[in-house]
């Protein structure tokens, strides 16, 4: 097989290619939810504040949705110009497709969106909920309006009679 033998070196290299794509796809996609979503997270009190107001929770999702569309669209805009600028630079290293192929193009792109949809949706939707439900007030009222909150302060850091390691009051 002395065909096999003098292709192996390139279907290795496409492979290793192919492989470091998809990685770099993941990790775009993995940073754009993540940023998305503590955008999202960092709304939480606009969101509460709205919902008291009166908004309706479908409408704080498609403003936030919308919103996070509108960034993910800019750094597509972003990156398709880079991508093509630099597409002379890695012509000569592909077979069989153009450096600006619009099909792996869209791909990607349409990938983006999906993860951006998510990414904004998904948080958005859960901070909807969280604002919705209302057991946190049910439980200060089975309790005659006490206060559930801990103390932030641990029990040896808390004002009053200490005592020694020997257990004899300390501060008297």
């Amino acid at each position: 097989d002395l065909r096999s033998a003098s292709v192996a070196p390139r279907i290795f290299l496409m492979a290793l290619i192919v492989g470091f794509g998809a990685l770099a796809l993941t990790l775009a996609a993995v940073g754009v939810y993540g940023v998305l979503a503590l955008i999202v997270a960092e709304r939480k009190r606009e969101i509460g504040i709205r919902l008291a107001l009166g908004a309706s929770p479908r409408g704080l999702v498609a403003l936030i949705v919308t919103q996070a569309l509108l960034l993910t669209f800019s750094g597509l805009a972003a990156g398709i110009a880079i991508a093509l600028a630099a597409s002379p630079l890695v012509a000569s290293q592909l077979y069989g497709v153009s450096a600006a192929d619009p099909a792996t193009i869209g791909a990607v792109a349409l990938t983006l969106i999906i993860v951006s949809l998510a990414a904004s949706a998904i948080p958005a939707g859960f901070r909807k909920r969280s604002n919705d439900d209302s057991s946190h007030t049910d439980k200060k009222r089975s309790n005659g309006g006490a206060s559930h909150r801990r103390n932030p302060f641990p029990r040896r850091l808390r004002r009053g009679r200490r005592r020694h390691w020997n257990g004899a009051a300390a501060g008297v």
